[in-house]
């Protein structure tokens, strides 16, 4: 999908592995890691961020609803 139109079309994952390797080099394969990573890792936060927030927010009120059993006698 993001290859230019050329002549020589590759097919498949070997035709187009060798096709970066005799192009681009070892470098071709790593070309747009770094946006990716940067995606990938504030996505990560963002996740990580919101699940423990959740379990923080449930943890609170389990405990809240505990000690108000216990207060009011019913355990």
């Amino acid at each position: 999908m993001t290859q230019i139109h050329s002549d020589k079309i590759a097919f498949g994952v070997s035709e187009t592995v060798k096709q970066i390797l005799k192009e681009e080099g070892l470098v071709g394969f790593t070309r747009g890691m770094g946006p990716r990573v940067l995606h990938s890792a504030c996505f990560s936060a963002i996740g990580y961020f919101a699940f423990e927030t959740a379990r923080l927010t449930i943890l609170h009120e389990y405990l809240r609803r505990k000690e108000l059993q216990v207060a009011s006698g019913v355990v």
